[in-house]
């Protein structure tokens, strides 16, 4: 941000963990979550597709928990 010309940058950082009773929960809460910026690139035809590999991924490797880490920065442009 400074080399994009702001002045007095700050920064902020937010972490929390989401858990679920299943993988399949798990997942569904992710699709939901991210669906504008995962599905943005996916034609609508494969959509339903693309969202059973996902699932299924999250059923193999047993994932039932979505961290969410974000980084807010702001500043004065200068």
């Amino acid at each position: 941000m400074k080399n994009a010309g702001f002045k007095d940058v700050r920064t902020s950082r937010f972490i929390w963990r989401n858990s679920f009773n299943t993988p399949a929960d798990a997942c569904d809460f992710f699709a939901a979550v991210f669906s504008n910026w995962w599905y943005a690139k996916v034609p609508e035809s494969k959509r339903s597709y693309e969202y059973q590999k996902a699932k299924q991924l999250f059923e193999i490797k047993g994932i039932n928990k979505v961290t969410d880490d974000v980084i807010i920065a702001y500043g004065i442009k200068a």
